[in-house]
């Protein structure tokens, strides 16, 4: 397994543990084959979704993370399973995520 097809590998889990698919974010990322390339805007996306469910876990554990995902949040001033499909989602929830001490 290459490096491109590790980060899609990886990418794929953090989504199923946070209660939802990688195909759901087909318009996020190019799901044309079974990989990510590391170096590349997508592979930069990857990596943030990924940190943001090690935040989830950190934070509120595991079994807390699909409410969070699937909830309206007045404070990221939506859902964000629905706002990580946007442009700029992944980045701004991360930020909101990373912000809480």
């Amino acid at each position: 397994m290459n490096q491109a097809q590790h980060l899609f590998k990886q990418t794929q889990q953090a989504c199923q543990m946070m209660g939802f698919h990688l195909s759901d974010l087909s318009n996020v990322f190019d799901l044309d084959n079974d990989a990510i390339d590391p170096n590349s805007q997508q592979g930069e996306l990857a990596r943030t979704l990924i940190h943001i469910c090690q935040l989830l876990q950190a934070l509120m554990g595991y079994a807390a993370m699909k409410s969070f995902m699937f909830c309206e949040n007045k404070n990221t001033k939506g859902m964000p399973i629905e706002q990580i499909k946007m442009p700029g989602g992944i980045e701004a929830i991360h930020a909101y995520l990373d912000a809480i001490p």
